[in-house]
């Protein structure tokens, strides 16, 4: 099924993140850096975000609002060029990091957390990997790239719908993750007590008899 394409330049405007030295002195603001972009597709905890200070307040392009996209722009790493995640709800005060590029869309057709799956699908990090002349991973990212990026637009309840079935398989994948490390643990634990010299008053009670590999298998 084909759905009609836009560019992103038509559906947000952007702004590079703020750049500032350790030597400024004035307002504090926290701060989104490279840091804070995981494998998920959103940020809605703030209180563990590094504090920095600048020389004046930030205005209003500089501080996040909701709904708003986060792009890596720069990085060491070049898988982390051009991931993307999308801030929920974020306090007063929160700005973002020189190396990101901030999206903000300005139009109600599409919804920034299906942007954002998109992006963290990979399929739009080749679309301007191809965009900028490249044969690997883009090494910087900026706005002209972003904007020329295209977007297919599906009705706004299936966008939801492919949203939410995104969540519930991230859940699904969560659980699962965190089974095998519970398997692992016990796995680690049995065999812990399987090769355990167990005493009791300094006196043994019990040893299980321990063989070389050698003399299990032969080479």
């Amino acid at each position: 099924m084909k759905f009609p394409q836009t560019e992103l330049g038509h559906l947000a405007e952007f702004r590079n993140g703020v750049n500032f030295v350790v030597a400024d002195r004035g307002v504090v603001a926290k701060i989104v850096g490279v840091g804070e972009f995981r494998d998920h597709a959103e940020i809605s905890d703030f209180d563990k975000l590094p504090e920095i200070q600048l020389r004046s307040h930030l205005s209003i392009d500089d501080e996040l609002r909701d709904g708003d996209l986060l792009f890596v722009r720069s990085n060491g790493s070049k898988n982390l060029i051009g991931r993307c995640m999308v801030v929920k709800q974020p306090p007063k005060g929160i700005t973002f990091s020189g190396f990101t590029i901030r999206a903000r869309l300005n139009t109600s057709v599409v919804l920034p957390e299906y942007v954002a799956l998109l992006f963290q699908g990979g399929a739009l990090n080749r679309q301007m990997t191809f965009a900028g002349g490249g044969n690997g991973n883009i090494s910087n990212l900026n706005q002209d790239l972003l904007a020329s990026v295209k977007i297919g637009l599906p009705s706004l309840s299936l966008q939801q719908a492919i949203v939410d079935a995104a969540k519930s398989w991230d859940a699904a994948v969560g659980l699962v993750e965190r089974l095998i490390s519970a398997k692992q643990i016990k796995l680690q634990t049995m065999v812990s007590r399987a090769i355990a010299v167990r005493k009791k008053n300094g006196r043994l009670v019990e040893h299980w008899p321990l063989l070389r590999a050698d003399q299990i298998f032969q080479s």
